[in-house]
């Protein structure tokens, strides 16, 4: 039954793309063969419990039957059971003594399938419980009200795989209040990076430093609260706009998130929503495009006010003029905050601090805009190549 309600679900939640392909009938197909199996299973169960339920009530009510019997007729023939002459009361005492083995012999029947259901239900929950996570805080950790933003690299190496290396040898400094992007190919791994400076997973080797301090030694919810991050993948919760927006500060006022969706250019379309604000998105709510999404959850790092703000393709889903009015409001947030953005349009990081461009895990190059281009090294044919894409399209 689970891998017939996880088809049903996959199905469900992709039937655009189900559709686009006109995959319909496959899906049928797929979810009719799991629906089978499930049908097999359970025509087996009922099969043996058809043939054992009549069996053992058949035996439990001629046994109450008899005993019936018998008691009426001790009682007709006045036969002393014990000394004493056993009497209608009696009977009835027994018979309601025998009612009470229906219950423990129900029990006994289906106990079966009930520890069945039980052990497949605990074994998957005693897995949960047992995992040990991969990233453990210290058990004395530096609390930080606040980090300036200071981050050093030092030969950092880095696998999800034993024996697959993402990060190799990784090794820069992001000077604080002052703007970083990273730049590269489509799994070079820029998003690793990011990933590694929230301490969402811990480096294989090499050591990571926010203000001075190793990162594994930093409290986690101290570092959590200090970095801001909007991803390129968005998620919404089920509630009204604005407590998505307050999500990072539950008691932020309503003119701060206003004025944090205004930062992120997204005021404009709340407004003409339903209810505004207080419109219900996500699961059954009304349904918003990947870029009003993307600039909800720029609002949600913005109100946020982190230290530091990481944008890890923050504006891919949105049209120029709009990236550009939200290039503007980021640039408005510089100020005593330390920015770290990844872009694959090369024009969003122009006005960066420092670039860095990563290639099959390792740093290549380093330097402003105007160094690199005169350098003519990757970043130079990175940036040529979208030069040329955007000259074609508009001739």
């Amino acid at each position: 039954m689970r891998s017939l309600n996880s088809v049903l679900s996959d199905v469900m939640n992709g039937q655009r793309v189900v559709k686009s392909f006109a995959k319909e009938q496959k899906e049928r197909d797929r979810y009719r063969k799991k629906n089978q199996d499930a049908y097999e299973v359970n025509e087996r169960i009922n099969s043996k419990i058809t043939n054992t339920n009549p069996l053992v009530w058949g035996c439990y009510n001629l046994f109450s039957i008899g005993l019936f019997c018998l008691g009426c007729f001790l009682i007709v023939m006045q036969v002393e059971v014990g000394g004493t002459v056993f009497t209608y009361g009696v009977l009835t005492g027994l018979i309601s003594y025998t009612g009470m083995l229906y219950d423990p012999i129900d029990f006994f029947m289906w106990i079966g399938d009930r520890w069945a259901r039980c052990v497949d239900a605990a074994s998957r929950m005693f897995e949960i419980l047992e995992s040990k996570p991969t990233v453990v805080e210290d058990p004395n950790p530096v609390r930080l009200e606040h980090l300036d933003g200071d981050i050093e690299f030092r030969n950092v190496f880095f696998e999800y795989e034993a024996g697959h290396r993402i990060l190799k040898n990784v090794s820069f400094k992001v000077t604080a209040g002052h703007m970083f992007g990273i730049v590269g190919k489509t799994g070079a791994g820029k998003s690793t990076i990011i990933n590694l400076m929230a301490r969402l997973y811990d480096v294989t080797s090499g050591e990571i430093l926010i203000n001075g301090v190793p990162i594994k030694k930093i409290a986690t919810e101290d570092l959590r609260r200090c970095i801001g991050i909007v991803s390129q993948e968005t998620y919404i919760f089920v509630g009204s706009v604005a407590d998505n927006i307050r999500y990072a500060r539950p008691n932020a006022t309503m003119e701060e998130v206003i004025e944090a969706a205004k930062s992120a250019n997204a005021h404009e379309f709340i407004t003409k929503l339903p209810d505004g604000y207080n419109t219900k998105i996500g699961s059954g709510g009304v349904t918003l495009s990947g870029g009003e999404k993307q600039r909800i959850s720029i609002a949600r790092a913005i109100i946020q006010d982190p230290d530091i703000l990481i944008l890890d393709e923050a504006t891919a889903s949105m049209d120029t003029r709009t990236e550009r009015k939200i290039q503007v409001a980021i640039d408005s947030l510089k100020e005593g905050r330390t920015i770290i953005s990844i872009a694959h349009r090369l024009s969003t990081l122009r006005d960066a601090d420092m670039l860095c461009v990563i290639e099959n895990g390792e740093v290549k190059e380093m330097g402003t805009h105007d160094k690199l281009i005169r350098e003519k090294g990757k970043y130079f044919e990175l940036y040529k190549l979208q030069a040329d894409a955007l000259k074609f399209i508009e001739d």
